[in-house]
């Protein structure tokens, strides 16, 4: 019996269905209730039945511009072997001939077959392979349920968790439509503060989870100049001038995981969370520190202002 499937209508009108890349894996060709001719496998490409390529989408999902009934699988040929010959055909007789199809050579090299086994035989033969034409095999889909929903791609190194109805707890294809949580989204977001601003430190980010820990140097305005030992080029010290800068930490929290009724959501929320970061942040970075006061008091930047902590 032919297990149940569904199908996701996208919004712009495709249909995504969830189809193995193998033969016999798991959730494999022959788990769809498909026909597959015996002894053949291997990798399969997938096409409408008038051979019009499918979309891939991302891991095992594709798209067809519509439903349809029937999707066509075309399992790859592959190299097998046929025979086998002797390495010298000058060399044969009748113990060992010419060639040896594979019964014959199975035999005679299955050391548990005492009457038989022939160890020189797997020396003096090799195997003769032939390609195998590739397989086209009808899928029927016809039945398969109807859901709709988005198909968004989880952010790179991002992982999302469902809980799924207990109909489908076997059906991982589907947990992006139930409501779970996305992590691993935090390092994407202190990505984007350092492209952002280059000059920011945020080499603390991986010493507590869920946190950027960030700290800023910015020259006084107006400019205020420090004292600096150095030495010349014969080694005695002198002292220079150079313009002093104010330091000053603050952290972010990124939160360890975001809930929402499905990935689409969680991938959505994601985008305002990091653009709300980076408003945060910006708001404190783009400060001066006031050169009259020696920092104890800054200079604002055109909009927003301090944000020492925030937490979201």
């Amino acid at each position: 019996m032919t297990k149940s499937r569904f199908v996701v209508n996208l919004p712009d009108g495709r249909a995504a269905y969830y189809l193995p890349s193998d033969t016999y894996a798991s959730g494999g060709l022959v788990d769809l209730g498909a026909d597959v001719p015996k002894g053949v496998w291997g990798s399969i490409s997938w096409t409408l039945p008038d051979g019009t390529p499918l979309e891939p989408l991302q891991h095992r999902w594709h798209a067809a511009p519509g439903r349809v009934n029937t999707l066509h699988a075309t399992i790859a040929g592959r190299r097998e072997v046929v025979r086998y010959e002797l390495h010298h055909p000058e060399a044969a007789s009748a113990r060992y001939p010419a060639t040896l199809d594979i019964g014959d050579y199975e035999l005679r090299t299955d050391d548990h077959v005492a009457d038989t086994y022939d160890a020189a035989v797997v020396g003096l033969y090799r195997p003769v392979t032939e390609e195998t034409a590739p397989a086209v095999v009808p899928v029927d889909v016809s039945s398969w349920l109807d859901l709709d929903g988005e198909m968004p791609e989880p952010p790179p190194g991002c992982t999302w968790t469902a809980t799924l109805p207990s109909e489908l707890s076997t059906r991982a294809e589907y947990r992006h439509l139930f409501p779970g949580e996305l992590t691993g989204y935090q390092n994407g977001i202190a990505n984007a503060v350092k492209a952002r601003w280059p000059h920011v430190d945020t080499s603390w980010y991986s010493h507590e989870p869920g946190q950027i820990k960030i700290s800023v140097r910015r020259p006084y305005q107006p400019v205020l100049m420090r004292p600096v030992q150095e030495r010349d080029r014969r080694g005695r010290r002198k002292v220079t001038q150079k313009p002093d800068e104010h330091t000053w930490y603050f952290k972010v929290d990124l939160g360890r995981a975001i809930k929402a009724p499905n990935l689409a959501d969680a991938v959505a929320y994601l985008g305002t969370l990091t653009a709300e970061i980076l408003d945060a942040v910006g708001q404190v970075v783009e400060q001066t520190p006031c050169g009259h006061c020696r920092g104890t008091g800054l200079v604002p930047p055109a909009v927003g202002g301090r944000v020492r902590e925030r937490k979201l």
